[in-house]
């Protein structure tokens, strides 16, 4: 159906969406697109179903049934508009390229169509779906309703929030409820269905644990609700309001077997949309100590709630947000692609949030890590020691909150960067006793392991990161990279280094540079090494510094910076420092 030329084509259009802002963050999205386009060009359209799409790109159980767990049709709606938005942000400058056509998805089908430029290749590539869902007239009209109400909300909030946009002053509206600045609000309920459930499982510890797990992660203003009622208290004692999103699950028999299932589904309030869901067996314990409820929660909430998740995702990825996480949104806004524009609004958001009086740890913590970036990076127009800043701020969230895991892993990074080993250990693993289930503390403790040489311990530590969140942010992608290329594995350091795109981040750069030197492949090498020094003048001065900021031992930084200086000798020219 399509010729060699087409295929690349279509690929390549896939990496380049793939590799953007609104993707970059949403890994279901990305296994969603990427399921598809693969079985269209192999001319399997016949395999794309609600139920292979659920199981072979979702990672759904295999009894997962498309026609009661609406997940796949609600991804889809979200893949849809990720798209439209992806086209409208690159204001159509691709349309009409015979190599690099745009890709959609029409409703209706999950099948992607292709639009190619008509001159040059001939027409758009339709092709034509197996049968999938219709909606019906009732589903029709309550998804007209659904828009209408969206529409209305979406003004609303453009109504409500006036953010300028200038980067030297984006000023915040501060509110007077600052210490609740930062925090997302998370309404929690669980129900047992009619049918009774075995009675080894309690509903009520269920509950107990399920809130606990949430607990840990002190970013998020939790509230335990009625199945009926999913309003949560204001502060202010003045009545209730939606809260941002709701977690709710719905506990049943697991068929004649013993055990329990758990659907678990987390909406976003504003709409009602459904950004996650799941299918959660939970065996018969085979001990008589009974069900650990917190733990098991807290497997399983992980990649919601652990930052470069699904709820960090949809906030960076929503064109509005409420101005209270107006903070949340820039601060991991930046960290996605790392631009001096998005450090200073993320920065300036912060310090504005502190100035004004709040008192959120979580605010500080971030604040904290920003001050950090800067001395790790010497960001132009900031000062070049921000260490002191960074260990002052971090102190302060601890103070206001001893028991919130990210102002303790703020402190680790002072720490390590210092050189204090024992005391930057000591503050890891504080951070991750306060919070086992957040794969960012874990996955920062086993980016340093690797920074100092200590790969065994270091290699555990970042499977359990990744088995708890396989949402990978750049920087972890970069010491997953650095394991294996320090192991002796290129082979699995050439793929990640591969998934890498050398203009979103110094350290994806730098992985790039690694591996195409090691593979010989000196444009390549040459490419990433310029991209690198634009981003991070100091490599191509001194390299070395640059990695000691960051915590890297003697033997890793020598052997790294003689790579770097091999790639700077073959350049015909110095490398661009702007």
């Amino acid at each position: 159906m399509y010729s060699s030329q087409q295929k690349i084509s279509i690929l390549k259009s896939l990496d380049n969406i793939l590799k953007s802002e609104g993707f970059a963050q949403a890994p279901q999205l990305q296994n969603f697109l990427k399921f598809v386009v693969h079985k269209t060009l192999e001319n399997k359209t016949s395999e794309i179903k609600g139920y292979t799409i659920g199981v072979d790109a979702l990672g759904r159980n295999a009894d997962f049934d498309p026609h009661t767990d609406p997940s796949v049709r609600v991804m889809a709606g979200r893949l849809r508009q990720s798209l439209k938005n992806y086209y409208s942000e690159k204001d159509k400058e691709n349309s009409g390229n015979f190599l690099n056509p745009q890709i959609h998805m029409p409703k209706g089908s999950y099948v992607p169509v292709f639009k190619f430029d008509d001159n040059a290749a001939g027409q758009t590539v339709q092709n034509t779906p197996p049968a999938q869902y219709s909606p019906s007239n009732k589903l029709t009209k309550l998804l007209i309703f659904s828009a209408a109400a969206l529409l209305i909300i979406t003004l609303g909030l453009v109504y409500y929030r006036s953010i300028p946009e200038n980067t030297n002053n984006p000023s915040l509206p501060i509110k007077t409820d600052v210490i609740n600045l930062g925090t997302a609000r998370i309404s929690i309920s669980l129900r047992a269905n009619e049918d009774p459930v075995p009675q080894w499982f309690s509903s009520d510890e269920a509950l107990a644990g399920l809130v606990t797990a949430f607990s840990r992660f002190k970013e998020f203003e939790i509230h335990q609700v009625p199945w009926d009622n999913t309003r949560i208290p204001l502060r202010t004692g003045t009545g209730n309001t939606l809260a941002d999103y709701h977690f709710s699950v719905l506990i049943t028999r697991a068929g004649i077997s013993p055990d329990v299932r758990a659907f678990a589904k987390l909406t976003r309030q504003s709409d009602k949309a459904i950004i996650w869901s799941d299918l959660i067996n939970i065996p018969k314990p085979s001990e008589p100590v009974g069900l650990d409820a917190s733990r098991i929660s807290g497997r399983n909430i992980a990649p919601l709630l652990s930052p470069y998740g699904v709820i960090y995702g949809d906030i960076i990825n929503r064109k509005q947000v409420p101005p209270r996480l107006e903070c949340i949104n820039r601060f991991y806004s930046y960290f996605a692609a790392e631009t001096i524009d998005k450090y200073a609004k993320a920065r300036n958001c912060l310090e504005q949030a502190i100035d004004s009086g709040t008192a959120s740890s979580s605010l500080h913590a971030m604040l904290a890590f920003l001050y950090v970036e800067n001395y790790r990076k010497q960001i132009p127009g900031y000062e070049s020691d921000a260490l002191s800043k960074a260990d002052e701020v971090a102190r302060k969230a601890i103070t206001l909150n001893p028991k919130n895991a990210r102002a303790h892993q703020a402190q680790f990074g002072i720490f390590k960067i210092r050189g204090h080993r024992e005391q930057a250990t000591a503050a890891a693993l504080k951070a991750i006793e306060l919070n086992p289930f957040d794969s960012d503390i874990i996955g920062d403790f086993a980016a340093y392991l690797v920074s100092i040489g200590e790969f065994e311990k270091a290699a555990p530590i970042l499977d359990k990161a990744i088995l708890l969140n396989a949402s990978k942010p750049v920087w972890l992608e970069f010491y997953i990279f650095l394991l294996a290329e320090f192991t002796g594995k290129f082979e699995e350091a050439d793929i990640v280094a591969e998934r890498l795109n050398a203009e979103l981040s110094p350290l994806a750069a730098l992985a790039i540079v690694l591996s195409a030197q090691r593979n010989g492949n000196t444009i390549q090498a040459e490419k990433a090494y310029i991209s690198l020094v634009r981003q991070e003048p100091d490599f191509a001065i001194e390299p070395g510094k640059a990695l000691m900021r960051r915590g890297f031992d003697q033997q890793l930084v020598e052997t790294i910076s003689v790579t770097l200086d091999t790639v700077k000798s073959t350049l015909p020219t110095p490398a661009p420092m702007d």
